[in-house]
């Protein structure tokens, strides 16, 4: 089973090296095979935790501080209403419903339908509210943020990928503390955590050799592609 895990957060982490997001939706289908939700989640949040915090330290990202401001509060309400429905319910439904209004933005966006997308665009607030709200439930904080940052620095990505760095670091930073509160958080999730974090490392650091090679236009089409890739990968998996 470690060498499975291995191999799966290895993936996943090539992919967030690559775009800036995306691992838990790589990553959680195919945990389930091995894990129970209220394990994966944990896992996949440590593991990401490890990774923003090694990218802020190694790759220095221009941050639009202003933005993520507008962006922190309503994340952590909404962290603390996913992590109960990780403990209580199953959220199901709620990635569902998501997962369809992501997609159909993302199409929106990558095909230039700019008229559309420029009455549809949502708030600051509410994408933080619903990256936390699916952030705490099932370690998919990126699609709504993610999303939202495609039409607000779509066009520079250092600063698209460094505003998504610190706002994932500080998302999954209080998704782990609700986690300890609710009790979440066990010595095994800890222990698989730690033995998957060098694969994932590496994972990381080759994604990132890809990620220098893209110009800005190019990068924002990967970004929306691989949204509705990953769209159609939960849908079918789920």
């Amino acid at each position: 089973m470690t060498l499975a895990l291995n191999a799966i957060l290895f993936t996943a982490s090539l992919v967030l090296g690559i775009t800036g997001f995306g691992n838990a939706m790589i990553a959680m289908p195919l945990l389930l095979f091995f894990l129970t939700p209220d394990s994966a989640v944990p896992v996949i949040r440590l593991v990401s935790l490890g990774l923003h915090i090694f990218t802020l330290a190694v790759y220095r990202f221009p941050v639009d501080w202003v933005l993520l401001r507008r962006l922190i509060l309503p994340m952590i309400a909404g962290n603390l209403l996913g992590a109960y429905l990780l403990k209580s319910a199953n959220p199901q439904f709620l990635l569902t419903g998501m997962v369809v209004v992501i997609f159909t933005f993302a199409v929106l966006n990558l095909f230039d339908l700019q008229q559309i997308t420029r009455r549809l665009q949502a708030p600051p607030w509410l994408a933080g509210l619903f990256s936390g709200i699916l952030g705490g439930s099932i370690a998919m904080t990126g699609p709504p943020v993610v999303l939202f940052m495609s039409q607000a620095h779509g066009e520079d990505k250092n600063i698209f990928r460094g505003t998504l760095l610190v706002f994932f670091m500080l998302e999954v930073a209080a998704g782990l503390i609700s986690y300890l509160a609710l009790g979440v958080m066990t010595p095994e999730i800890l222990k698989i955590s730690l033995q998957v974090f060098p694969a994932s490392l590496l994972g990381l650091w080759l994604g990132m050799k890809v990620f220098a090679r893209f110009s800005s236009a190019t990068f924002r089409r990967v970004v929306l592609a691989a949204l509705i890739g990953l769209s159609v990968l939960v849908l079918v998996t789920h």
